[in-house]
């Protein structure tokens, strides 16, 4: 998931500005039919009706030969020029974006995991140096600390109760009542 979410972050200006450029291109063919076929059929009598057939035809489903005139050559050199061109060249550029971005993002995260490698070479050695020079025995002066403090924090602990128990018994005494 890091991975996706990294890809979308990496591409995402370039993926809207792609978005952008191919609704452009689908509202531009929209006009164009309109223009064109506005009298013979009734796809492209508005706007709204064309820029639905253009979508449909780029999901790839074309329409029925019933609802459109194919054998019409305007037509079809239209709607091959549309299909052609928004399938192949913008879909292209699309997946281009997304496989460069995935490309930087998977660079970025290599580095990282050499970054942690290196990180865990450092303290590898440093605790070697540390057992050369004689401030750790192997790893037994760690758990010495590690000992010491738990015993510190029990300690601290017990005060803590003593104190409370002192104030729990002051609170209930009678001599506290007199100094009311």
């Amino acid at each position: 998931m890091l991975l996706l979410s990294k890809t979308l972050k990496t591409a995402g200006f370039n993926l809207i500005s792609c978005l952008i450029v191919m609704f452009l291109v689908v509202l531009q063919f929209s006009h164009c039919g309109v223009l064109l076929f506005y009298i013979r059929f009734k796809d492209f009598k508005t706007l709204a009706n064309a820029l639905g057939l253009l979508l449909t035809i780029s999901v790839g489903k074309f329409p029925s030969s019933n609802r459109l005139d194919i054998s019409d050559r305007v037509v079809l050199a239209f709607l091959i020029s549309f299909a052609l061109f928004n399938m192949i060249v913008l879909m292209n550029i699309f997946i281009a974006i997304i496989n460069e971005g995935f490309a930087r993002a998977k660079e970025d995260t290599m580095k990282k995991k050499n970054y942690f490698e290196m990180l865990d070479y450092l303290v590898r050695r440093l605790k070697d140096r540390a057992i050369k020079v004689g401030l750790l025995k192997d790893g037994k002066q760690v758990q010495k600390l590690d000992d010491d403090f738990e015993d510190s924090v029990k300690a601290t602990q017990k005060k803590l109760d003593k104190i409370d128990e002192i104030i729990g018994k002051w609170l209930r005494s009678p001599k506290r009542d007199m100094l009311q």
